[in-house]
């Protein structure tokens, strides 16, 4: 109860009062260093806090066992595997991705292709159909068209 009434106060005293000595500290102690370390964090620390939650929350007693150098270091490699882990596998799927991307391009290129080939192939085959050439009439071997029949 006496934690919650100094910060209910701490609260009171930034938001009220904010021209005072006291509110200018709490705003930068509380406030502006706080949310200058939370920008300045990396993958790293994120990955550091997740497993030391778990380990908070799963083997507490580990530490109690060991001590808490055991325990950190234990962490710490941990969070390094994990760390690892997490890079590998990221580079990985960009990897798939990228191949698969590059995959689907060249298969949609070369359907593209096939379909304008087929669109330039009907084209042509809508263009008007070429009257026959006229044969000349000296030419002997074409039919007349008076038929003689020879009884």
């Amino acid at each position: 109860m006496i934690i919650l009434t100094l910060l209910a106060f701490c609260i009171v005293m930034i938001r009220c009062f904010p021209d005072t000595a006291l509110g200018h500290w709490l705003k930068k102690t509380l406030v502006e260093d706080l949310l200058d370390q939370l920008a300045n964090m990396k993958r790293r620390h994120i990955i550091f806090l997740v497993v030391a939650a778990a380990f908070f929350l799963v083997a507490g007693e580990y530490a109690w066992m060991f001590g808490p150098g055991e325990w950190l270091a234990l962490q710490v490699s941990l969070s390094f595997y994990f760390d690892a882990v997490l890079v590998t596998s990221a580079v990985m799927i960009v990897g798939y991705a990228m191949t698969t991307w590059r995959s689907l391009c060249s298969q949609v290129s070369a359907w593209l292709g096939a379909v304008a080939r087929r669109v330039r192939r009907v084209g042509w085959g809508i263009r008007a159909p070429r009257r026959p050439t006229r044969k000349s009439p000296d030419d002997e071997d074409a039919p007349s068209c008076a038929c003689y029949c020879y009884a």
